[in-house]
């Protein structure tokens, strides 16, 4: 594909709150699609607020998109106003029940980088909310990834990323909402890396990020474009008045240090920003020992 053609902005509406968050469909001229609850749909959502056969979005010669309401049962709304029949515009909001969803213009490469995230969110050994590789990737493939940046000598970075306040969180909002708050994380975490760089679920309060080829310089750029990443999501299609902000922790691995100990600092980073004040990013300079001890 051509340099022009990867750069060509394709209009992809996407669920951007919610269990079905990320899932997308593109929109091309002379097509039209459904958005419902049936399988059978071309962008199929799970919550139960939306009906079977729910909206229909029409996209004529020269590009233009109308959304149709079909009769549902909790209504379709394009920007808080609630609809039977409305122009769709890129940036515009639409609501389908309670599924939060934006027209957005994504490049070719965007769009095929949501495609492989989507397809981690249905692939077998990972987490089935989330999408995140398991714990066992400790075991199972970080020792491989590890050793190859070694063979290569390339710099292998790590990203402890910790949801911070979530017991306030939990007393404010509920477990649901808590719930919602760690997929959204997860699934914006690996939308905002490459595909090839592992996220891990490490307890539930905090992923890890694994970054082969980045030291910890850049890594640390990685962190902080992911901390406002996740600061500025629109939370509030959520839980009303929800905020969110993460603390992450940042180590590069040393020559010859064992994946536990670099891990560990990472961890310890991850602390240490959140003991500064949270919402922030640290790079992890000390030692560690089982236990969260520094030396």
């Amino acid at each position: 594909m051509s340099g022009p053609a990867r750069r060509r902005s394709v209009p992809t509406l996407r669920v951007i709150a919610g269990p079905d968050l990320l899932r997308f469909v593109t929109l091309s001229p002379n097509r039209q699609l459904r958005i419902g609850r049936d399988a059978a749909t071309d962008l199929p959502l799970s919550d139960p607020t939306v009906s079977k056969q729910h909206a229909r979005v029409v996209v004529d010669a020269k590009g233009s998109a109308t959304v149709f309401d079909l009769q549902s049962t909790n209504g379709t709304a394009v920007n808080n106003r609630r609809i039977r029949r409305a122009p769709l515009r890129a940036g515009d909001h639409l609501e389908v029940g309670d599924v939060s969803l934006r027209l957005d213009l994504l490049t070719q490469d965007e769009l095929n980088h949501l495609a492989r995230v989507c397809d981690h969110l249905e692939a077998a050994g990972r987490e089935a909310d989330t999408g995140l590789l398991p714990r066992t990737f400790l075991d199972t493939g970080l020792g491989t990834l590890a050793d190859q940046c070694v063979r290569t000598s390339v710099s292998f970075s790590c990203l402890a990323v910790r949801i911070d306040r979530l017991d306030e969180l939990r007393d404010a909002h509920g477990a649901g909402t808590v719930h919602a708050v760690g997929v959204s994380t997860a699934r914006q975490l690996m939308l905002g890396v490459r595909d090839d760089d592992p996220c891990m679920r490490w307890d539930p309060t905090t992923v890890l990020v694994f970054l082969p080829g980045s030291s910890e310089a850049s890594a640390a750029e990685v962190a902080d474009r992911l901390r406002r990443q996740i600061a500025g999501h629109d939370w509030a299609r959520t839980a009303p008045r929800l905020l969110v902000t993460v603390s992450i922790g940042v180590a590069a691995r040393r020559t010859g240090e064992i994946l536990s100990g670099w891990v560990g600092r990472a961890c310890e980073g991850a602390r240490m920003a959140a003991a500064s004040g949270r919402n922030r990013v640290e790079r992890a300079g000390m030692t560690w020992q089982r236990g969260g001890r520094r030396r």
